[in-house]
């Protein structure tokens, strides 16, 4: 178990790398800290089995990372949320009406940017990472097969199912944006799990996908509308906007809740042990966590 953890780690790690010197800087951004959310998922699925210092140290240093990295990437999200509402809206919402707020969210990006690279950022950011690579290479696992990994993917889906119980009750942005968290930890959980029924861990992958895609979608909305607001030099343009990014809210989250009320339909329990016979089954031919690791997306 250690070892494919291990793995694991370091392949998140070397692509994080790799991202931080992309040619398109925005977008490898955005990638360096998709991997930096997957290494602290795979942290909480053995957190269980692993010492609290050792969590606490591994989760601290991930989060320093990624604070590096999260004015730039809200930035540029901010953006992207603004033209992808322009492209859903075609014919209904003109850019014409909106170019000033456009012009100052591209300026924005250019200056958290320039921030990023005159503070050093890259630099730090890799220099965490490869402490952390070096973190998990001595990280010790009490435990093996679905012993190990059954305590995270449980927890995952309670925590998830309870956050999608919160948002029916009070459906506020900071509860939709925690309750996206919960989601993203199961869904890289069951992507490493796959190998178990592929068929039936990929549709439940999917599903838990479209899930966090609708989710984060509202967020980025909701970071629009704070990157705005109050800003009366464009005050016109924001009575334009505002109709159009609240219309797209209630979509993203009516279908969200949609999904996210038969996807955790099971109780915690059901869901942990339905998985743990897929375990035992797969078990049967691969006794091995490391065939998962080998099989798992890269």
């Amino acid at each position: 178990m250690e070892k494919a953890v291990r793995r694991l780690a370091q392949e998140r790690i070397e692509r994080a790398l790799a991202n931080l010197h992309s040619k398109e800087k925005l977008e490898g951004i955005h990638r360096v800290r998709m991997e930096i959310k997957k290494l602290r998922s795979l942290l909480r699925l053995v957190r269980k089995h692993i010492s609290r210092d050792a969590y606490d140290q591994g989760t601290s240093s991930l989060r320093k990372a990624a604070r590096h990295l999260a004015a730039t990437r809200d930035a540029h999200v901010t953006l992207k949320a603004l033209n992808e509402l322009l492209a859903h809206f075609k014919g209904q919402l003109s850019a014409h009406a909106i170019e000033n707020v456009k012009r100052a969210l591209q300026q924005r990006c250019r200056k958290e940017l320039a921030c990023y690279d005159q503070q050093s950022s890259p630099t730090a950011v890799a220099r965490i990472l490869r402490e952390t690579c070096a973190f998990f290479k001595e990280l010790r696992i009490r435990a093996h097969g679905w012993q190990a990994l059954s305590p995270g993917v449980n927890w995952s889906y309670s925590r998830g199912r309870c956050c999608c119980a919160t948002v029916l009750e009070k459906p506020t942005a900071e509860n939709f944006h925690e309750w996206r968290k919960r989601v993203k930890d199961l869904w890289y959980q069951v992507r490493l799990l796959r190998p178990i029924w592929r068929e039936q861990m990929c549709a439940m992958a999917r599903e838990l996908k479209t899930l966090s895609e609708l989710i984060g979608d509202d967020h980025d909305l909701v970071l629009l509308r704070q990157a705005v607001a109050g800003n009366y030099r464009y005050e016109k343009d924001l009575k334009a906007l505002g109709k159009f990014i609240s219309a797209r809210q209630q979509e993203l989250r009516f279908a969200a809740l949609a999904l996210g009320t038969r996807f955790y339909v099971d109780k915690p329990r059901v869901f942990r042990e339905r998985l743990g016979r897929y375990w035992k089954l797969w078990c049967s031919e691969k006794t091995e966590f490391e065939a998962v690791v080998r099989h798992s997306p890269r």
